[in-house]
Parts: C-alpha cells; sequence; structure tokens
C-alpha cells in the first residue's frame, strides 16, 4: 500500500445551498472527519498466503509509530520513511528507510535513490 489519499476529509457544510459571505457571521465552521483507513481494512481481510506492505511517513518517532502501524495494521513488512528534511521524503530524490517485519526483523537503509530502494522492498517481499 502506498500512502493515504488523505487522512481526514472535510465533513459536508449544512444547508446544500450557496453560502453568501457574511462579514457579521464569519466563514461557515470547517469539521473534519477521518477517512477510512484501507490499510487496516486489507489488514483485517488478509488470508492465507496474502502478504501486505505498508508505509508509514513520520516526523517524529520513526521506528515506534512504524512498529505501532506494523502491528495494527496486520501487516507482514512496514516501510518508514522520515519526512520533512531536504534529503528525505517527498520532495527528495533520496529517501531513507526503517523496515520492520512481523516476524520482528529489522533494518535501517541510509540515503538510497528511491528507484533503489523500490528494489530493496522488493527483495524484503521476496524473503517474507
Amino acid at each position: 500500500m502506498t500512502a493515504a489519499v488523505a487522512d481526514f476529509a472535510p465533513e459536508p457544510l449544512p444547508g446544500g445551498g450557496k453560502f453568501k459571505k457574511n462579514t457579521a457571521n464569519g466563514a461557515p465552521p470547517l469539521v473534519f472527519r477521518p477517512t477510512r483507513d484501507i490499510l487496516a481494512a486489507m489488514g483485517a481481510a488478509k488470508g492465507a498466503g496474502q502478504r501486505l506492505i505498508g508505509f508509514c511517513a513520520e516526523t517524529d518517532n520513526l521506528v515506534e509509530n512504524a512498529q505501532g502501524k506494523l502491528t495494527r495494521k496486520n501487516c507482514d513488512l512496514m516501510v518508514g520513511n522520515p519526512i520533512g528534511r531536504a534529503d528525505a521524503g517527498f520532495a527528495a530524490v533520496t529517501n531513507e528507510a526503517v523496515v520492520l517485519t512481523a516476524a520482528g526483523g529489522r533494518e535501517t537503509w541510509s540515503a538510497l535513490p528511491k528507484t533503489e530502494m523500490a528494489w530493496k522492498i522488493w527483495d524484503s517481499l521476496i524473503r517474507l
């Protein structure tokens, strides 16, 4: 599984009609609700012989958050990436990762081109 499209989505505004700009009342309230957790649903429905790989992008506590997600989502492999840095994450050409397995394995990969990291993930899947 790749990253979630969004963890939260806005609730529809009440009334369904056009909201006129009214400086006396201000803007209508913006309320968010959690979206469906597709990875957790797939982990719950995973059958014998199926393998599920999840990804998590984290700014803090990378290993702890990746381990928690691995367990909660019933994944076989979790690839945790640090974000918010110039040399890793969404906007960088390289990435770093901590890779955890449900069997207790752990690898740390230093900065690699993302294409090379993809091959390492594939190799990890084959070893499961």
